[in-house]
């Protein structure tokens, strides 16, 4: 049964395609200890690592597992806050400028806005081939009802994904989605067997 695409959004807006484009899409990372202990603790560790980078805020590591203690917390504003802590701190990279865009959108329930989607466009001029920040630009696109625009992006993403993986027939299912609509998408035909 073909999934909603509303679904689809929502899927790969919790699970973010791969840096690399080249596995399935990952599962969040729990914190050290997390499975062991409960939230209570998991709270008392984020305040014990805010209260260390107050004192040592050139740790980034303490701030990438504070960003995602939040977010295994559910807490995706303050997750995407303390990736910007972390930018503040070292520089913009396409990594930490789309996982501050990833949790900003998961914050305003799946909208890319004008914030979130500035830091989308940095990090792809800074890697314009970065899948994740491919992948947040489309969604921005396709809110705006920019359907061509949105089918390039996610076309470029689609041809860095591993074939038969799950990302790329999530991002297929999304073209899918445009070409529903009309949209006309200069997909490549692929060999069937014993052609050349």
């Amino acid at each position: 049964m073909k999934i909603s695409f509303a679904t689809l959004i929502l899927t790969l807006c919790l699970l973010p395609v791969s840096a690399a484009g080249q596995s399935d899409l990952p599962k969040m990372q729990e914190p050290a200890g997390a499975q062991e202990g409960s939230f209570t603790e998991l709270e008392g560790m984020v305040e014990f690592l805010q209260e260390r980078l107050q004192e040592d805020p050139d740790n980034l590591d303490g701030w990438l597992m504070l960003a995602r203690s939040y977010a295994y917390m559910e807490q995706p504003a303050k997750a995407a806050e303390a990736f910007g802590q972390a930018r503040q701190q070292f520089g913009d990279s396409p990594e930490l400028l789309t996982s501050e865009a990833e949790y900003l959108m998961q914050a305003a329930g799946g909208k890319v806005d004008e914030n979130t989607e500035a830091l989308v466009t940095r990090a792809l001029e800074m890697r314009p081939d970065f899948s994740r920040a491919l992948w947040l630009a489309g969604i921005a696109h396709y809110q705006r009802k920019e359907y061509g625009e949105a089918g390039k992006l996610w076309q470029q993403l689609l041809d860095q994904l591993a074939a038969g993986s799950e990302s790329k027939s999530m991002v297929q299912e999304a073209l899918d989605d445009l070409a529903d609509r009309g949209v006309s998408l200069d997909q490549p035909k692929e060999n069937g067997p014993g052609d050349p």
